[in-house]
């Protein structure tokens, strides 16, 4: 390959890449990267200039990308986590003392209800 064909595929496949994560396609961004990486993994250590320069701008855009990635999973982390709380399904902290209560056996909370509620009125 030239120079020139090296460096426009790796921009088409990082091209590739960010498309596919701006649109949460996750699946097609995995296939773009994996594919890239392999043509990486191909290319001799001893490429002109450019092509180690285009490989510097490869870098500058995976940065752009992962920042986009974590965007893109926060929103859809709160998303869900509105979701769960609208929908009453949200953990709930315990309650002081639901931890003591846990750890007791039904039959000594029974027992110390039999020796108590008579006091109680």
């Amino acid at each position: 390959m030239t120079p020139l064909q090296i460096i426009r595929s790796l921009e088409s496949l990082t091209n590739a890449i960010e498309v596919a994560v701006a649109s949460a396609d996750w699946s097609e961004a995995v296939r773009a990267a994996e594919t890239r990486s392999a043509f990486l993994m191909a290319l001799s250590p001893d490429q002109p200039d450019e092509v180690h320069t285009a490989i510097g701008r490869m870098r500058e855009i995976d940065i752009r990308i992962s920042i986009t990635a974590r965007e893109t999973l926060e929103t859809l982390v709160s998303e869900g986590r509105k979701a769960l709380r609208e929908a009453g399904l949200a953990p709930r902290p315990p309650s002081p003392g639901a931890d003591v209560m846990a750890a007791r056996s039904p039959s000594w909370r029974a027992s110390i209800s039999r020796r108590f509620a008579p006091h109680m009125h």
